[in-house]
């Protein structure tokens, strides 16, 4: 059983940092941590959420990684437009890609992943390397740090709480719990409970305001599976556990199927 186990271990590893082809424009400057932009998803965001990355960065290095090459045109130059590095791999597996990324073209230790979907607001990558660095510095053996995210199985309940928004939510919907499994969050699965939050999320930066002066400092301890929407970890700490685990490869289905062609399910750090 151990020789089958160490057999699977050494495929699985292999599988989460394979890259048949691969495309790099390099415009790393050498800043001591690094934003990974994960692209391909949704580009009629991109105006908004990259522009907001671009404009809230603070000099930290912008890499956009686009796992099959998604809008290929389009990313590549909002990449040259905003003096973001451009990373592209296939086939198009999003979890090998950052992998790969990581492992061969990253220099910077201290990583922040987030999602082309999320607007970050001005101090949302400072205040998540400051806490990182508290932690740290007070001894806490940490995996990962992530902001509060207002459509999040988790962080929506600090997002309510914040605002004074809990009971509210509760008259409306359901009682907003932390400890719950995520898909039976009506925040995951009903359209009606994320409208009712982004509602309350707007205007964007005033909002981030409120969250500064209130919960200046505040740390809250996840003790439940969490989306990495937007994370900040430790390069050395994921590659120690060899990257994010790549699912099985699913083809599509009929005469066209090709190995640039694969359904992947969400993954999360092991």
């Amino acid at each position: 059983m151990m020789i089958i186990r160490n057999i699977f271990i050494k495929a699985q590893r292999s599988y989460n940092f394979y890259v048949k082809k691969e495309y790099f424009i390099d415009n790393m400057q050498g800043s001591n941590s690094i934003i990974m932009v994960l692209i391909g998803k949704y580009p009629d965001l991109w105006s908004v959420s990259l522009r907001r990355i671009y404009e809230y960065s603070g000099g930290i290095d912008v890499v956009l990684v686009n796992a099959g090459g998604f809008h290929r045109e389009l990313a590549i130059n909002i990449a040259r437009n905003y003096g973001f590095s451009y990373f592209e791999s296939y086939p198009n597996n999003y979890v090998t890609a950052q992998n790969y990324f990581l492992a061969k073209y990253a220099r910077s230790n201290l990583v922040i992943k987030i999602d082309d979907d999320v607007f970050v607001t001005k101090n949302t990558f400072k205040n998540m390397l400051q806490a990182f660095q508290e932690l740290k510095d007070n001894g806490v053996d940490i995996g990962f740090v992530a902001p509060v995210l207002n459509v999040n199985t988790v962080s929506y309940y600090y997002f309510l709480k914040t605002l004074n928004l809990l009971e509210e939510y509760k008259r409306l919907f359901e009682e907003p719990v932390v400890l719950r499994e995520p898909t039976k969050q009506m925040i995951w699965r009903e359209p009606a409970t994320a409208k009712y939050v982004w509602e309350k999320s707007l205007p964007l930066n005033q909002v981030a305001q409120v969250f500064e002066e209130k919960n200046k400092e505040s740390i809250e301890v996840i003790p439940i599976r969490f989306s990495i929407g937007c994370i900040l970890f430790q390069r050395d700490f994921l590659l120690n556990f060899n990257g994010y685990l790549a699912p099985r490869p699913k083809f599509k289905h009929g005469a066209n199927r090709d190995a640039n062609s694969l359904y992947l399910t969400r993954s999360f750090i092991p």
